[in-house]
């Protein structure tokens, strides 16, 4: 039964399937296309279907104004009939009528076939390519994105056409990047004309749209069925008229749109202003604003700004204003970056790396960066990933710090890589950085020095303090500096790193290059050492850092504080390689040990050590123990004479014995050292690492049994070249002692009076001590020996035994003359 075009309104429908339900076996096919018979109608229709007597196959229903309540009878109906096809074109169906009807296939007791909803075949081809690419159906689809799964302005018609079925009902629709054209936009807009009261977000970004095209979808965008609320039009090659125009149609139809995208069009003065108007409209909801790369003037930026500022009641919650470059806009847009009041969030910051960076500073430092000058972060952002994360914020131009402080931050290396690397590519702004604290290393301040050689660094101060930075570290600064005349390095602070052994020559030819623009350089870490430093320039004329040696045997503390000179003793950067110290009795015990721990802090560089004769005390004797067993102690003399206890000569040898092999030189005179004593240094002579090479023990209560323990020693060590013995009570073992010396080419100091009896009488016969000869001829005694000479000379009240100069003990009873003066050829003129 065809019943195409007859008017045919609900009442007639309900009579039709009145009569139907009367005899309903042998109709199987009904066309009731182009009438109106509505939801009621197809309800009445629908009852019928569900007569287990009717035997209906094909049902056409096209152009009847049938709704979604129609659909919903049908779909019910559908679910029990014997209708295989049915044909719903040019109808409505509401939010639900295409997935109720669609959800049949699945169901097996439905023999629904085929179901045919689109009025045109470029709609149905449309699907049909649609349905292949998403592999879903496009009219169930709340978003269809197509973007560069269509492309050209031909494919884009033939989605405009079945953008203009009302069975397609997206509420989402992108098709960004599909290469349409002015044409194909054209159509675009005309579809949505025809059908524009569900799309509530449009997205054609990346599309060349200006012209004619743009006249089409401002039509659109007029349209108060059109009730969009967002449009992207980011990069479609608009020109200055069509922002214009888009805004202009925008203001007359503003109350729904929430989000506009205009990035990387051309603005111009014409699409400013109506933006501005935009803006200040009362009716206007947009709460995003992106206008990203586009070349917006500073008069241009002025009137968003105000527009912003007049419409207290905006509801626009971000501004995404990057790439756009203009000087000014700075201080415009700073209004509402620092007001607490303001509820606008302005994008202008390049990458969202670096809007995470700056949301993640905010929430740091309680207020937005890109407003701060100087960033105090030290201590308030951990390690190599948080640097990584500002590092990103950095490069930013946007980015205008002025002072970064990261003060003790554990950045290492790496941190260093990445901050630095960000500061080159945005140097213009930093003039303070202050990175002390943290372990940086050689390493890092090659980092840093390839920043103070760009042109465009601007930095004045730069604080390095306790960053781990040794001599390579220091040649890499002075290098950079040096290789950039232009730098505005006025300030550097090097505390707590160490020079190494040139680092602080490198740093004095700085200092004294008439380019370099360094006016203060802070090295030493306490006001104690800096207070030192002053009174030793004071004393010795210029810069006392760069003395290796230092002589206070005629100074006393008023010139020189004890604790100063301690806190100076402690400063990597004061490498003293000589100390004596003052005036014997000037010092106390306690200043002693104060100056003793300072050895214990930095116990690396010095080479000899002279008490002159000051009382250590206990706590300085135990320091000056921990002193000599650190492995990095490379002191090589140290002269501690008078009264030492025994005990404290048996730990000094114990510690010694600890870190022997670069002590070349000890005096321990005046010391109450004993047998005892001289037995524990004896350990340390034994050991193959000692090196000792002079040894001094005058008047320190030796006897022959503490020599017979020297000689032992010996014969196990060969590196001793000046033993002195004097004023000692010793007897035979000198003789011994000087065989072995003898063998290494040393020499010995001894008491000659006592010597010279001991010689007389052996020579003699005599088992008496008493003086044989004369004072005056005493002091010159010259034996004539087989196979060499020794010849006594005159060192005070002493004598020395050299390689030259010695008595060989298996010869010494072959003895056979004796020569005064007066026949000895003069060589030494005894004082008259």
């Amino acid at each position: 039964m065809r019943l195409c075009n007859c008017s045919v309104a609900a009442e007639g429908c309900a009579a039709l399937a009145k009569a139907l339900e009367e005899n309903p076996s042998h109709l199987v096919e009904l066309d009731l296309s182009g009438n109106k018979v509505g939801d009621s109608g197809i309800k009445q229709i629908s009852n019928l279907l569900q007569n287990s007597h009717c035997l209906l196959e094909k049902l056409k229903v096209t152009d009847n104004n049938i709704r979604g309540e129609g659909y919903a009878a049908l779909a019910e109906a559908l679910k029990s009939s014997h209708v295989t096809e049915l044909d719903l074109r040019g109808n409505d169906p509401g939010a639900s009528g295409v997935k109720l009807l669609t959800d049949l296939e699945q169901d097996p007791d439905c023999k629904l076939k085929t179901l045919r909803l689109l009025k045109s075949p470029a709609a149905q081809e449309a699907y049909d390519l649609l349905y292949s690419v998403p592999s879903e159906n496009p009219l169930l689809q709340r978003e269809l994105n197509v973007s560069g799964k269509i492309k050209g302005d031909s494919q884009v018609k033939h989605l405009s056409a079945l953008l203009e079925d009302s069975h397609c009902r997206p509420e989402i629709l992108k098709v960004n990047n599909s290469q349409m054209t002015t044409e194909g936009c054209a159509a675009l807009a005309s579809a949505l004309c025809l059908n524009p009261s569900h799309l509530r977000e449009l997205e054609l970004s990346g599309n060349r749209l200006g012209g004619s095209g743009m006249k089409e979808l401002c039509g659109v965008l007029k349209n108060q069925h059109f009730k969009l609320l967002k449009l992207g039009l980011c990069k479609c090659s608009l020109t200055e008229e069509d922002c214009a125009a888009v805004v202009s149609a925008l203001r007359t139809n503003s109350s729904h749109l929430k989000e506009l995208d205009l990035s990387e069009n051309t603005i111009g003065n014409t699409g400013a202003k109506e933006l501005s108007a935009l803006l200040q409209n009362s009716n206007c909801t947009l709460e995003i604003l992106k206008l990203r790369n586009c070349s917006l003037t500073e008069k241009e930026c002025t009137d968003l700004a105000e527009a912003l500022e007049l419409n207290s009641s905006s509801h626009l919650k971000e501004l995404d204003f990057r790439g756009n470059y203009s000087v000014s806009r700075w201080n415009i847009f700073s209004y509402f970056l620092g007001n607490s009041k303001s509820k606008l969030f302005v994008r202008i910051l390049k990458s969202p790396e670096a809007e995470e960076a700056c949301d993640f500073l905010t929430e740091v430092l309680g207020k937005n960066p890109l407003l701060q000058k100087e960033l105090d972060l030290s201590g308030k952002i951990s390690g190599d990933s948080g640097v990584k994360q500002l590092s990103v914020l950095l490069k930013d131009p946007l980015c205008r710090t002025e002072k970064l402080r990261l003060s003790n931050s554990n950045i290492t290396q790496r941190g260093c890589t990445d901050l630095i690397s960000a500061l080159t590519s945005n140097p213009s702004h930093l003039t303070e950085l202050d990175l002390s604290e943290n372990t940086l290393g050689n390493p890092g301040v090659d980092k840093i020095s390839t920043l103070l050689k760009s042109s465009s660094c601007k930095l004045q101060m730069l604080i390095l303090s306790d960053c781990n930075i040794a001599e390579n570290g220091y040649t890499a600064l002075v290098k950079a500096l040096k290789s950039n005349p232009s730098s505005l390095l006025t300030e550097l602070d090097l505390r707590g790193n160490d020079p190494g052994a040139s680092g602080m020559k490198e740093l004095r030819n700085l200092m004294n290059d008439k380019k370099c623009k360094l006016k203060t350089l802070r090295l030493l870490k306490s006001t104690e050492a800096v207070e030192a430093y002053r009174s030793l320039t004071n004393i010795v004329g210029e810069n006392p850092l760069l003395h290796k040696e230092l002589d206070l045997s005629n100074k006393t503390p008023d010139k020189v504080k004890v604790n100063q000179l301690s806190a100076l003793l402690q400063d990597p950067h004061y490498r003293l390689q000589k100390l004596t110290l003052y005036k014997e009795g000037s010092i106390t015990e306690d200043d002693c040990a104060n100056l003793t721990s300072a050895l214990v802090v930095n116990p690396s560089h010095l080479t000899e050590l002279n008490l002159n004769g000051n009382k250590p005390g206990e706590s300085g004797l135990r320091n000056l123990c921990d002193f000599l067993k650190n492995p990095k102690c490379k002191l090589q003399k140290l002269q501690l004479c008078k009264r030492l206890s025994e005990k404290f000569c048996a730990d000094l040898a114990s510690a010694l014995c600890t870190n022997p092999s670069h002590i070349r030189g000890l005096d321990l005179s005046e010391c109450e050292l004993g047998d005892s004593g001289v037995k524990k240094l004896c350990d340390l002579l034994k050991t193959q690492e000692c090196k000792l090479e002079t040894l001094r023990l005058n008047k320190c209560n030796i006897t022959d049994g503490g020599g017979a323990a020297l000689t032992a020693a010996l014969r196990s060590n060969s590196s001793l070249k000046v033993l002195d013995l004097r004023e000692n009570e010793l007897k035979d073992s000198i003789t011994k002692l000087s065989e072995i010396l003898k063998r290494s080419g040393g020499q010995l100091i001894y008491d000659k009076s006592t010597w010279t009896r001991r010689a007389w009488n052996y020579v003699v016969g005599s088992k008496s001590d008493e003086q044989p000869i004369s004072e005056t001829n005493s002091s010159t005694v010259k034996l004539e020996q087989r196979d060499g000479y020794m010849q006594d000379t005159q060192l005070g009240e002493s004598s020395v035994y050299s390689s030259a100069s010695s008595v060989d003990q298996g010869s010494c009873g072959t003895v056979t003359d004796i020569r005064s003066p007066e026949t000895s050829g003069s060589l030494y003129n005894a004082p008259k």
